[in-house]
């Protein structure tokens, strides 16, 4: 969908987006199922992390 290859799969299974890969042509925007892609304020695409961050952190701590 992306002609550029920004949005990918993680290996978790969240969709992330690369902000520097976007060149905002917006072609992911009405092709997303769930409605989650953005036009920010600068022309690209955005969306929800789902705080994939966070959970990774949460994962590389010892239990």
């Amino acid at each position: 969908m992306c002609p550029v290859g920004a949005i990918q799969r993680g290996e978790d299974g969240i969709v992330i987006q690369d902000h520097e890969k976007c060149l905002g042509c917006h072609v992911c925007v009405p092709a997303c199922p769930h409605s989650g892609m953005k036009i920010m304020t600068n022309g690209k695409v955005g969306k929800c992390t789902l705080c994939s961050h966070r959970l990774r952190e949460l994962k590389s701590r010892p239990v």
